[in-house]
């Protein structure tokens, strides 16, 4: 495989990283308009329903009001672990334009399985124009920092937040991306957190009677 295919690989990847990255600020910035006045959106949404169910739509909603704040209070986490790791290996590496190199890896950790990797394209492409070496070095890098990622972070956040089975993530990525694109993908996973949410409250607690634990609360398992 020849040097230019590789380049243009890779360029192509790091094209793909950037429009993604586009797409999460775009999603970031709308959750702060939405953050900003959530009664507005919220009594638009419980009017939706008739009277009779806007008792359960409302306590539907706190939950899941709950478990995506921790979720996203989870993630941010992670994205500014990885962020200052890549930053801190990167610059023991010298590797050019680490600050902006390790941006686009904290904000593309928000996607998950297909983020690591979009965010390691530019960062080997930018390596590779210093020496076939560097690009090895910086390739492993990101494989090292992805494994702390999934062994040690995001274990250790998810028992203080929403945990989301990898299966459930994996298909809700698959299936956003086929129905919306990129940002299908960058919605995918917060999504999949309120449909799991919606599910424990509305079918496995309300229709099956069964005890389940929610975001905010603890199962009474006496």
């Amino acid at each position: 495989m020849s040097q230019t295919f590789m380049l243009g690989r890779i360029a192509g990847l790091s094209s793909a990283a950037v429009g993604l990255l586009a797409n999460v600020v775009l999603v970031l910035v709308a959750a702060l308009y939405i953050g900003y006045r959530p009664e507005l959106y919220r009594y638009g949404l419980l009017l939706l329903f008739p009277p009779r169910y806007r008792s359960l739509a409302e306590e539907t909603l706190d939950v899941m009001d709950i478990g995506l704040r921790r979720w996203l209070m989870g993630q941010l986490l992670a994205m500014l672990v990885v962020g200052v790791l890549t930053y801190i290996g990167l610059r023991f590496l010298g590797v050019p334009s680490a600050l902006a190199l390790a941006v686009i890896a904290g904000v593309l950790e928000f996607i998950p399985f297909a983020g690591p990797v979009l965010s390691a394209a530019p960062a080997i492409a930018i390596a590779l124009a210093e020496g076939p070496q560097l690009a090895l070095w910086v390739g492993a890098l990101y494989l090292l920092i992805q494994q702390i990622e999934g062994n040690f972070l995001i274990p250790l956040i998810q028992e203080q937040v929403v945990t989301l089975p990898p299966a459930v993530t994996l298909f809700a990525l698959l299936a956003f991306g086929i129905l919306f694109g990129p940002f299908g993908v960058v919605l995918a996973t917060p999504l999949a957190v309120l449909m799991l949410i919606a599910v424990k409250q509305l079918w496995v607690r309300n229709s099956l009677h069964e005890a389940v634990e929610l975001p905010g609360e603890d199962v009474d398992e006496t």
